[in-house]
C-alpha cells in the first residue's frame, strides 16, 4: 500500500506493509506446545539526500502492540486456524491497520508458523508505516547522469537467480526499485518473479532487468555486475 506526495523540498512516499519472522532468542513457555505471537505496529522515516547516497533511516517508533498465545502443533493444521485468524484480524482492526493489509498479514504469519519448529521462539508480525523522503534533485540528477551509466552484460542478467516469494523463510518487505510489496496479490509471482543479485539483494524480475540494462550496480549496495 503506497501513497505519494510532494512538496517544495522533499518528495514523500508513504508505504505500508507487514513482515513476519520468528525470533532467535527463546521466551519462557506458557505451557507445552504454546508459542507467543506478537503483533506490533511501527512507524519509520527514511531519507535519501542525493543520487549516490543510500536511504538513511531513523529509529523505528512503536505505535501499538498486541500479544497472545497459540498452540503451535494445532496452528500448523489448516483446520485449526480460523479462530487464530479472527484473533489476528480483530487485533489489526483495533490497531487501526488498513483492511487491505489484513489478509496478507495473516498469510505471512502462517508462512512463518509452517516453518516454525520450536515454540520457545516467539513469532513477530510487524506492521510498518514507512515514509520515504527523497531530495528534489535526486531524480533530476539520475536523469542527467544516465548517458554515462554502464549497463551490465546480457549474459550476466540472464544468469541471475530467480526465486519464488513463498520459498523465502525471511523475505524482504519490498522491491527497492518500484517500492511495491513482494507479498502482493497471490497471482503476481508468475508475472513478477523475484530475482536475487549476487550480493543477495532481492528485486522484482522486471524491475531489476530494466535497471541493469542502464546501470551495472546494485541499487542498494552498489555491487558491480559484469560489464563489457
Amino acid at each position: 500500500m503506497e501513497n505519494t506526495s510532494s512538496s517544495s523540498s522533499y518528495r514523500e512516499i508513504r508505504h505500508r506493509f507487514s513482515q513476519a519472522k520468528q525470533r532467535t532468542e527463546p521466551y519462557p513457555l506458557k505451557g507445552e506446545g504454546f508459542i507467543l505471537i506478537s503483533i506490533a505496529k511501527y512507524t519509520r522515516i527514511g531519507t535519501k539526500h542525493s543520487s549516490d547516497s543510500r536511504f538513511i533511516y531513523d529509529e523505528p517508533t512503536l505505535l501499538d502492540e498486541r500479544k497472545f498465545w497459540g498452540h503451535l502443533p494445532r496452528l500448523k493444521l489448516s483446520t485449526h486456524r480460523s479462530k487464530v485468524t479472527q484473533t489476528i484480524v480483530d487485533s489489526l482492526s483495533s490497531m487501526c491497520v488498513p483492511e487491505d493489509l489484513h489478509q496478507t498479514s495473516v498469510e505471512k504469519l502462517f508462512e512463518v508458523v509452517d516453518f516454525a519448529v520450536s515454540p520457545e521462539l516467539p513469532i513477530d508480525l510487524c506492521i510498518w508505516d514507512m515514509t520515504l523522503r527523497i531530495a528534489p534533485g535526486v531524480v533530476n540528477a539520475a536523469r542527467e547522469s544516465r548517458p554515462s551509466l554502464i549497463p551490465a552484460t546480457t549474459c550476466s542478467i540472464e544468469a541471475l537467480e530467480k526465486v519464488r516469494f513463498d520459498s523465502l523463510t525471511a523475505p524482504p518487505p519490498m522491491c527497492a526499485i518500484c517500492l511495491e510489496d513482494f507479498g502482493g496479490a497471490p497471482d503476481d509471482d508468475d508475472d513478477q518473479p523475484i530475482t536475487r543479485l549476487p550480493c543477495s539483494h532481492y528485486f522484482h524480475g522486471d524491475c531489476v532487468v530494466r535497471w541493469l540494462r542502464i546501470s551495472h550496480r546494485c541499487p542498494l549496495c552498489r555491487h558491480r555486475m559484469p560489464t563489457v
